[in-house]
């Protein structure tokens, strides 16, 4: 007899695994392959299939999940005004793979000005 009992309680972030088309179309803009308008087409359409699969699936909160962000935190962080980053390519090894790692600065008062991810406006 088994000891799970339902209903289960569980959370998720919402941040999901990039697919494969999406990281490929991300490696061709970067290479000046294709164009910001045809990246982020990619990326729109990415994101239709994944609120689709979610919603198929039968999830109450649904995400975009998080294709479009860089990094979870120095995204936020880069749009504020006062706030700079370069791109020096450092990084951090991870699953034998470099994860890009943007240098970051403060380069004068920060402040909030119209921010993406919604925390401003």
């Amino acid at each position: 007899m088994s000891t799970l009992k339902t209903p289960f309680k569980y959370d998720f972030v919402g941040s999901f695994l990039r697919p494969q088309r999406l990281k490929d179309a991300k490696a061709k803009y970067k290479n000046n392959e294709i164009t910001k308008d045809e990246y982020d087409k990619i990326v729109n359409e990415e994101i239709t299939k994944l609120l689709a699969k979610q919603k198929e699936l039968g999830f109450h909160d649904i995400t975009d999940g998080e294709f479009r962000r860089t990094f979870w935190h120095l995204d936020f962080m880069w749009k504020f005004e006062g706030v700079a980053h370069e791109d020096t390519g450092n990084g951090v090894k991870f699953d034998a793979e470099l994860a890009k790692l943007d240098d970051t600065y403060l380069i004068g008062k920060i402040k909030p000005k119209a921010h993406p991810l919604g925390y401003f406006r």
